[in-house]
């Protein structure tokens, strides 16, 4: 009776094993299902949070955004680093001058950068009829792929002129 009783509990703890073998499986073709979806999430969070700061494109891109909107761009300005958890944020001071409409036009479409970019102050004066000006402090993200912060960025300033 004591093998029976011995063997009835191998038998339940290979089946409790067989189980476990059996989610794991079940996870593991779930994520290799996944894997290319997964993979172009990662891609595009890559081209969204570069991960160096790659400043030369931002301002590029800026320009570009302010071209497309009929902005007038008078300073991009990058200031601080600030490095986060898994990323690190670049604080970037924008004048432009343009029309109303070109102002919101422009602002919407910093919202929708190719690059992770976020509004965080907006300050819209007027400075000769019928043009504004525009103040606007964004940030911009690169992520953290080795465990430490982007270095700080020297002071800066890019001017352009439409």
């Amino acid at each position: 009776m004591a093998t029976l009783a011995g063997l009835e509990s191998q038998w339940m703890a290979e089946e409790a094993r067989f189980q476990q073998a059996k989610n794991s499986l079940v996870m593991l073709e779930e994520v290799r299902n996944n894997a290319a979806k997964t993979e172009a999430e990662l891609a595009s969070i890559t081209s969204k949070m570069p991960s160096e700061l790659e400043l030369a494109s931002l301002i590029t891109e800026l320009q570009n955004i302010a071209n497309d909107a009929g902005v007038n761009l008078i300073s991009i300005k990058p200031s601080a680093t600030t490095p986060k958890d898994g990323f690190t944020e670049l604080n970037v001071n924008i004048s432009a001058v343009g029309s109303y409409v070109s102002l919101i036009d422009f602002i919407k479409r910093i919202e929708n950068a190719q690059r992770q970019l976020k509004v965080d102050t907006i300050d819209i004066r007027v400075s000769q009829y019928p043009d504004l000006s525009l103040n606007l402090m964004l940030s911009a993200f690169t992520i953290d792929e080795t465990g430490k912060a982007a270095p700080p960025l020297p002071v800066q300033s890019a001017s352009a002129n439409k």
